[in-house]
């Protein structure tokens, strides 16, 4: 029996449950983010310090008040085609310029589906030194399993349009970007294999998923079982009524490795659970001091709690003495 209040899962005007294909593309996103910038070693100066004569200004140079919005100069950097403005600069900020906007997902609608309410507990660090299981339970509907129908469309005609644009002062870097996201070269691209090529990217998109679901998997297990690279210091053994919780607890229960997998659920932010996970020790460091106030509470020089990501969200709960527990979010794409 539920007495708390449960958050419910988005549903349509039938109160039928949905995934929104805006979700799926966000996740799907950030995979192509963290995996191109794993390809291709930018410059780390210009990500952290931006590019002169344009609007792509860095992670370091963002104003404080907008520490939520960081993650964009990456995104610029990586997704967006420049114009030139009037005076002389190019800027990277119209979303026109994205080249994601020629992929589109429908809202995915179950074929068959089991739902149930899950209790969500959040594993957090609670005094700098210790990772520790909140005592507050979220209760939320969820898809405990079963498969969704939605549709992909690639715009493979407006691609196409691109090798005809003069990119003198629109579309600039987009031979370049195309390349780097999507894996061929613009030029490559003829009417009579449009076909071909929007099967290069389904493919393309299915790959990037699985790369960073490896890579989400390693940090959240590494988030509850943590230790200095010194030995000196790891979380105490998390205990949740007086069971313990550790990564062996959690790792079989994601999904086996495959192409297409990704995340849905609650949103973390870039800052550490999505394309932060590609910035090392050092350069987290020098987000936390930038943005000291706003990401996640002080910065203490030298400690090593300061691992991204800080907190996580499972389904955990008791049952005749024996732990539940479940990753949340993780779907698999398939064509």
């Amino acid at each position: 029996l539920i007495d708390q209040e449960v958050n419910l899962h988005i549903k349509d005007s039938e109160n039928q449950f949905f995934i929104p294909g805006s979700s799926i593309k966000g996740a799907v996103r950030t995979a192509l983010l963290y995996t191109v910038l794993e390809e291709t070693k930018p410059n780390i100066n210009q990500l952290l310090e931006g590019i002169p004569n344009t609007d792509i200004k860095g992670v370091l140079n963002v104003e404080k008040k907008e520490a939520k919005r960081a993650g964009m100069e990456i995104e610029k950097f990586v997704f967006r085609a420049g114009y030139r403005k009037d005076d002389g600069t190019i800027s990277y900020n119209d979303a026109k310029f994205d080249l994601l906007k020629f992929i589109h997902f429908s809202d995915a609608y179950p074929i068959k589906a089991e739902y149930s309410i899950m209790p969500i507990r959040t594993v957090s660090s609670v005094s700098k030194t210790l990772m520790n299981m909140k005592h507050f339970i979220t209760n939320a509907e969820v898809i405990e399993s079963g498969e969704f129908n939605c549709n992909l469309e690639i715009d493979m005609k407006g691609l196409l349009a691109l090798k005809d644009i003069n990119k003198k002062d629109e579309w600039i870097d987009s031979e370049e970007k195309v390349y780097k996201v999507f894996g061929f070269q613009l030029s490559e691209l003829t009417p009579n294999n449009l076909k071909e090529y929007e099967g290069k990217i389904v493919k393309r998109l299915l790959e990037v998923s699985s790369i960073f679901f490896q890579k989400k998997k390693e940090k959240d297990l590494e988030l509850i079982s943590y230790k200095d690279e010194n030995n000196l210091l790891k979380w105490k053994e998390i205990q949740v009524d007086n069971k313990p919780f550790g990564a062996e607890s959690l790792k079989n229960k994601y999904p086996e490795m495959k192409e297409g997998i990704i995340e849905l659920g609650f949103g973390g932010g870039w800052k550490g659970k999505t394309v932060g996970l590609y910035f090392d020790r050092k350069k987290i460091d020098s987000f936390r001091i930038r943005f000291k106030n706003r990401w996640s509470g002080k910065f203490h020089q030298g400690r090593p709690f300061w691992l991204f990501p800080k907190t996580m969200r499972v389904a955990f709960w008791m049952e005749n003495d024996r732990p539940f527990i479940f990753p949340l979010g993780w779907i698999c794409l398939e064509l």
